[in-house]
């Protein structure tokens, strides 16, 4: 895969000044848009590993959540939404320590801890040769899943719905890692 800086050379060097403009204007834009769209379900399952740390570790003084990212600047109303302390350890912590932290303290299944941490080694590939790696299919899907789950999870966190409830979606997102890591041969 090239990066986006290496599209924006090659059209530099290979088009006429009004066609490099036009590809800065027009396709750069929506190639951007593509490549980010492939991770997509990436990024929100670290988000919403993140939201749980946040939630178990006490950084919300109310019931309202401050939707965070890892580059968001601190304002006035995230103080009064969320413990800063809480929230600057959370941030400065890496994913592998997060879902270890959502295992060691039981608020997520061991299966949906290992299908994370596989997930986690996955996208990890991208960082050691971003220039050339192209995710497969199977990664993609994978993220997909964890996405699904990490979702369910923390939307379950901001219910009322019954603890019985509760524990049939906690089984499910349990039963769904399982079948996952099973069919792909993933041990620990």
């Amino acid at each position: 895969m090239r990066t986006l800086e290496q599209l924006r050379k090659d059209a530099e060097l290979n088009l006429c000044d009004r066609c490099y403009q036009v590809y800065l204007a027009m396709i750069e834009p929506s190639i951007k848009v593509l490549m980010e769209s492939r991770l997509s379900d990436w990024r929100f399952t670290e988000t919403d590993i993140t939201q749980m740390v946040l939630f178990y570790r006490g950084a919300f003084k109310t019931d309202t959540w401050a939707e965070v990212t890892r580059d968001e600047e601190w304002g006035d109303v995230h103080y009064e939404l969320m413990d800063k302390e809480i929230f600057d350890k959370t941030k400065k912590m890496f994913y592998g320590q997060k879902i270890a932290y959502l295992r060691d303290a039981k608020k997520i299944p061991e299966s949906c801890y290992q299908l994370f941490k596989e997930a986690g080694k996955r996208r990890n590939m991208f960082h050691e040769s971003p220039l050339i790696y192209n995710f497969p299919e199977e990664d993609l899907n994978l993220f997909h899943l964890c996405f699904s789950i990490s979702t369910t999870l923390v939307h379950l966190l901001r219910s009322s719905l019954p603890e019985e409830t509760q524990e049939s979606y906690i089984k499910s997102c349990e039963t769904a890692a399982q079948r996952w890591l099973e069919e792909h041969h993933v041990t620990e």
